[in-house]
């Protein structure tokens, strides 16, 4: 922190200014203070590194993993592993409707030929 000129008296001995400087650095990563004491000093007139106190914080969050690319199937975005068992469920279930309509129809069909008969 800066001196206050207003509450020093103009003929008292300057004191050194100091700083404190908290960092958070995500795991892995390695941060010299000594260099970013240096940077802070740089950037305020009158300040010198040794007066600058560094805190170092390492985040508690892992980094983020690597995206996954995905393979359409359809309107949908899967995995390359889920695919083949994606394209099975959808095989599956597309037999199922077909039987299904089938049914429906036959089921229609014996219903008019009842109503034809009466």
């Amino acid at each position: 922190m800066l001196p206050d000129p207003t509450r020093e008296p103009l003929d008292a001995p300057a004191r050194a200014s100091t700083a404190s400087v908290a960092v958070q650095a995500e795991p892995g990563a390695e941060l010299d203070r000594g260099r970013l004491a240096r940077l802070v000093a740089g950037a305020v007139a009158g300040l010198e590194a040794g007066g600058i106190e560094v805190a170092i914080a390492r985040s508690l969050a892992e980094p983020a993993p690597e995206p996954v690319a995905l393979t359409q199937v359809g309107p949908f975005a899967v995995a390359p592993d889920s695919a083949p068992a994606l394209r099975a469920v959808l095989a599956v279930v597309l037999l199922l409707n077909a039987g299904l309509a089938l049914a429906l129809v036959a089921v229609l069909r014996r219903a008019r030929r009842g109503e034809a008969e009466r």
